[in-house]
Parts: C-alpha cells; sequence; structure tokens
C-alpha cells in the first residue's frame, strides 16, 4: 500500500470536517484529511507544500463557498490561475443553492459543485469518482 493521499478541506464550519471524516471512514476512502478555516490558510498552505512530494501536496481540495477573510470562489481563481495548482481537482461544498453561485464556481474551474447536507453522501460519491488516489 502506497502513501495515503491528502484532501485538504476549507470550511469555517468546525462541524464540517468530523462529518466528512466520519463519510469517509464508512465509504472506506483512506485519506489524510487537513482541515482550514478559510481561503488564506489554504493559500498559505498551497505555497508552504512541497509539489514534489506526494505526502505534503493534496490530492484534492473541498472548499466552503461562503467563508470569512477569501472566500470559496476567491480561493478558487487563485487555485486555478496558478499552473502549478491548476490540476488539482477541487469541490466546491455548499450550502448555495443559487445557480449562479453553481455557474460561477464552474467557470473559475471546480470539478463539482454539492450542495450541503447532513448526509454527506454526494460529497463521497463525488470523491471517489475522481482519480486522485
Amino acid at each position: 500500500m502506497g502513501p495515503v493521499p491528502l484532501i485538504l478541506l476549507c470550511d469555517d464550519d468546525e462541524d464540517e470536517p468530523i462529518l466528512i471524516r466520519q463519510a469517509f471512514e464508512q465509504a472506506d476512502i483512506h485519506a489524510k484529511l487537513i482541515y482550514l478555516r478559510d481561503g488564506i490558510e489554504m493559500t498559505e498552505y498551497l505555497q508552504s507544500c512541497d509539489l514534489i512530494s506526494s505526502k505534503t501536496c493534496p490530492k484534492i481540495i473541498i472548499l466552503d463557498l461562503n467563508m470569512p477573510r477569501m472566500n470559496g470562489l476567491e480561493t478558487l481563481k487563485w487555485i486555478k490561475s496558478r499552473p502549478q495548482y491548476d490540476q488539482i481537482p477541487v469541490i466546491i461544498h455548499t450550502t448555495s443553492s443559487a445557480e449562479g453561485d453553481f455557474l460561477d464556481c464552474h467557470m473559475a474551474g471546480a470539478n463539482s459543485v454539492i450542495t450541503k447536507s447532513r448526509n454527506p453522501g454526494n460529497l463521497v460519491r463525488t470523491v471517489s469518482s475522481l482519480s486522485w488516489s
């Protein structure tokens, strides 16, 4: 068995990483989940990661859309505007159901936009469907 893939979760809701970690365990997704609270923390983490090493560079990024300081759309645009990060799959996981938000995220390069629920099954299915392991 190779190294455990790294998933970055960026969300200002402190309950979200607990729910996602439990859902991943139930779905038998083996990954290291690193929790960041906003887009500023995400960009700082990415700038510090070793792009050569699979230990510190994420295989998937999960972003909340509505966060303080730097929201998910701003963070997505930052990621996709940099060639060293633009191939990392990004999933927007949001409470918004506004069609405009979904369109904006897809136009900015999101691989998927999923509405949050207390049952994160859609997120688990999306993560499982991406070729990232």
